[in-house]
């Protein structure tokens, strides 16, 4: 299990690398203030998203207590 563990840490560093670069690389195309609001918008309607997906009720399963 802990090579598992570390090949998939490996391979989400490499991701986060890659991200990092491309927010960089945008970043220098557009100003900074465009690319910041731009994925805080991102973030925030995937986060919305995301809670529509859990509050449905065949999900309700998983926050019983």
């Amino acid at each position: 299990m802990s090579r598992a563990t570390r090949i998939y840490q490996f391979i989400q560093s490499g991701i986060q690398v890659v991200f990092m670069l491309a927010i960089g690389f945008i970043a220098d195309i557009v100003s900074l203030r465009i690319t910041i609001f731009t994925l805080a918008t991102m973030m925030f309607i995937a986060s919305i998203v995301f809670i529509f997906a859990i509050i449905q009720p065949n999900k309700q399963m998983y926050f019983k207590d």
